[in-house]
């Protein structure tokens, strides 16, 4: 009897490490999507690009702040009150559509000249602990480019459950994966260019993996969550200097 109980919690412990090492090799895969997906493929502005930086939002012309407001009551209808806006940018727009080497490089880079490039910070605290930073890029006749955040699907709360709720359900899927959930944790949200959709991203540093001169390596496993199902959809383990998002 008792060599059947040893047995049994060796077979245990073999099918975790082996879900573990799977988990890890898949990982590996997932890295470079999870991390970048959340950016926009703006031009990347040279010298003589940029020729004006505006603070005062009044400052911008009354069709991109109809736009503005049009969109922000479709696509964050309930979050209007927490968008506060930073700074905008009106770009060279017509010398870099007129450019012919510009236009082969943002066709080889797929990436979008805007004439006017707007920042913003999301703040809710009961939605996220940290602020989000909202980009909004509009064309010459105010049109849309890019928004890193849904056009549609996740305008209400109910739509993004809460950070509390997020970080719940990826610790308990890190403890029963064996990973350290003690020590810092970061969650965000992160936007999906291309399907158009966010998620939620929880995670946890497991420690100081390198020290390599004055300059430290410290591992993380990060969990993302789809924000309406509540499920766990992918993980991966990266390596790379501690962020700023303490949660």
């Amino acid at each position: 009897m008792r060599f059947f109980l040893v047995f049994s919690l060796f077979f245990v412990l073999l099918s975790s490490c082996s879900t573990f090492i799977t988990l890890k090799r898949i990982n590996q895969e997932k890295v470079e999507y999870y991390e970048y997906s959340n950016s926009i493929p703006l031009l990347e502005l040279r010298d003589g690009d940029s020729v004006l930086k505006l603070k005062d939002y009044n400052q911008l012309p009354d069709f991109i702040k109809q736009n503005i407001s049009t969109i922000f009551d479709i696509s964050l209808t309930e979050f209007k009150s927490n968008i506060i806006f930073d700074e905008a940018y009106l770009t060279n727009f017509e010398n870099i559509n007129s450019d012919t080497s510009v236009f082969i490089r943002n066709l080889t880079t797929k990436t979008i000249a805007p004439k006017y490039e707007l920042y913003f910070t999301f703040k809710d605290s009961t939605l996220l602990k940290s602020d989000y930073e909202l980009i909004m890029c509009f064309d010459n006749i105010g049109q849309l480019l890019n928004m890193n955040w849904p056009r549609e699907d996740f305008n209400k709360k109910e739509n993004l459950s809460n950070s509390d709720t997020i970080l719940q359900i990826a610790t308990k899927y890190a403890r029963n994966h064996l990973f350290n959930t003690k020590n810092k944790k970061w969650i965000e949200i992160i936007h999906d260019n291309n399907k158009d959709v966010i998620y939620w991203k929880t995670t946890f540093y497991q420690g100081i993996k390198i020290k390599l001169f004055n300059s430290n390596c410290f591992d993380f496993i990060s969990i993302i969550i789809d924000p309406k199902t509540n499920k766990i959809i992918s993980t991966y383990k990266r390596k790379r200097s501690l962020g700023c998002y303490a949660f």
